[in-house]
Formats: structure tokens, C-alpha cells, sequence
């Protein structure tokens, strides 16, 4: 969930639930990095998809990066819709998000 063009990522709900030191290390990178205004520190509700099920019964610490907007309360337009399609994506936000997620291994 993380091509669309000039995304928003708030702390998704269960993420912060079971792995909130690992979202807060994510989020952590991605603002010193420079991606700040991308993710956010505004909270998204629990989204139920496998990796509550991750968490909670293999008790591996995994978290959601979830194009959502909260004041809406909704995903980004394509999400799971018929426009959710590789035109969706964009190659500077997946550039983006891997180097978040390269800095963050880095790190550790």
C-alpha cells in the first residue's frame, strides 16, 4: 500500500497496538530522512488484515504502511477499487518507502 502518488502514512492502530516501537523507529527514519510530511504522526484506526494475525498468534512484531487519509477517514482513491492498477504507482514513492525501509535495517 505504499505507490500512490504523494502519499500520507499515519501510525496504523494495530501496528501501534503490538509493534509500536518498530512503527516508531520506521517513522523515526522516514522524518530524518527527509520524509516527514509522508509520515506522519497522526493515528489511523486499526485496519484488520493478516498482519494482525502475524502479531497476535506467530508473535511476530510486523506493522501496516498504509496510504490513509485520517481526517477523511478513508484510503487513497484506487485503494482496492478498479483504478488500483500499476497506473496508480508512482516511482518516486516507491523509492521513497524502500529507502525508509533500507535505512531502517541499516539501523538495526
Amino acid at each position: 500500500m505504499v505507490g500512490a502518488h504523494e502519499p500520507v502514512f499515519p501510525k496504523e492502530g494495530i501496528s501501534m497496538y503490538y509493534a509500536s516501537d518498530v512503527v516508531n523507529k520506521v517513522w523515526g527514519h522516514a522524518q530524518q530522512i527527509g520524509y516527514a510530511n509522508n509520515f506522519t504522526n497522526a493515528l489511523a484506526p486499526q485496519i484488520t488484515d493478516d498482519h494482525l494475525y502475524v502479531n497476535l498468534h506467530a508473535g511476530i512484531k510486523c506493522i501496516d504502511v498504509l496510504h490513509y487519509y485520517a481526517e477523511n477517514r478513508d484510503f487513497f482513491k484506487h485503494h482496492h477499487r478498479h483504478g488500483d492498477n500499476l497506473k496508480a504507482i508512482d516511482k518516486n514513492t516507491l523509492q521513497m518507502t524502500g529507502r525508509v525501509v533500507l535505512q531502517t535495517l541499516f539501523e538495526e
